[in-house]
């Protein structure tokens, strides 16, 4: 796991190992099944853009989106990756209009 591309916090890893736990149909994980999780990942949040004004609500506006994208829009998957329940995930979807 050392070797394995894992750019996030513990809170990454641990939804990467839950993942990979309800996927695989063997008793053991391989490094091959590990590797196809961590790839699909939606936890791989899009680089903030040099446009965005440096604002707070601008770049959680903007890292809501990128992550909703990424969870087609799943919300409940969204609250998991962004660390946030989610009734906080709705009120600021509210707040930055993204209802």
């Amino acid at each position: 796991m050392e070797n394995l591309p894992l750019y996030g916090n513990v809170r990454e890893l641990s939804n990467i190992i839950e993942r990979t736990v309800i996927l695989c149909e063997k008793p053991v994980i391989d490094e091959t099944l590990l590797r196809e999780t961590i790839d699909s990942s939606p936890l791989t949040v899009a680089p903030i853009s040099a446009a965005s004004s440096g604002k707070l609500k601008d770049l959680q506006k903007e890292v809501i989106l990128s992550t909703l994208e990424q969870c087609s829009g799943n919300k409940a998957a969204d609250a998991k990756v962004l660390g946030i329940g989610p009734s906080t995930l709705w009120r600021k979807m509210k707040k930055y209009e993204l209802t």
